[in-house]
């Protein structure tokens, strides 16, 4: 018995130890953001392998994203939460196009004229469809937007609420793609992040 009760004192200390669960280490606020932005990027589509590094910076219209908003209630003071982005676009040097996304009956969602799609995505790669766009600016066409030379129009993209732990995300606006983050309920717009700023003074704004 003597001989014994060692051997299953070192087996209840074995079973003790492997039972044991190793936490893993606290997340810094620096690292959790570099984990987050590594997993947002893998959620953003691939980008097309003729445009050289350089090719979505030089086109134009400019696009950048002025505010992210969280809302409660739609334009007739309905209750709808939703996420306003408010959206400028505008030229520089040449007279250009802005094309806007219209709905397709066919398909059930909004399309640019190309057939691309408009919509978010967050940092846990889920996605929101676009529901509405708002823009006033007078439009050439039902899906375009004439620019002339440093001229610039601004308008709204709306999208369904976001989930509750999305806090960074993307705009993806056809071939382009824009990084936002997002306005938690209760706060003021949060700026969006600017990805082109107008040269010297800036164009003259138009349709806000």
């Amino acid at each position: 018995m003597k001989n014994v009760l060692p051997l299953v004192m070192l087996l209840l200390a074995t079973v003790s130890t492997g039972c044991q669960r190793t936490e893993p280490p606290a997340l810094t606020p620096a690292s959790a953001l570099e984990t987050a932005l590594e997993t947002l990027e893998r959620c953003q589509p691939a980008p097309l392998t003729s445009q050289d590094p350089g090719h979505k910076d030089s086109m134009e219209p400019h696009l950048a994203i002025e505010a992210v908003a969280h809302e409660t209630s739609d334009a007739n003071g309905r209750a709808a939460e939703r996420t306003r982005v408010q959206l400028v676009a505008w030229s520089e040097t040449k007279a250009t196009t802005l094309t806007l996304p219209l709905y397709a009956l066919s398909r059930g969602r909004w399309l640019l004229g190309d057939g691309e799609r408009v919509y978010l995505v967050d940092q846990e790669c889920r996605q929101y469809p676009l529901l509405d766009v708002e823009f006033s600016a007078r439009r050439a066409s039902p899906g375009a937007i004439r620019l002339a030379p440093q001229q610039a129009v601004s308008g709204s993209l709306i999208f369904p609420p976001p989930g509750p732990r999305a806090r960074l995300g993307t705009l993806v606006y056809g071939d382009r793609t824009l990084p936002i983050r997002f306005a938690a309920p209760d706060s003021p717009p949060a700026s969006g992040v600017i990805t082109h700023s107008p040269p010297g003074e800036g164009p003259q704004a138009s349709g806000r």
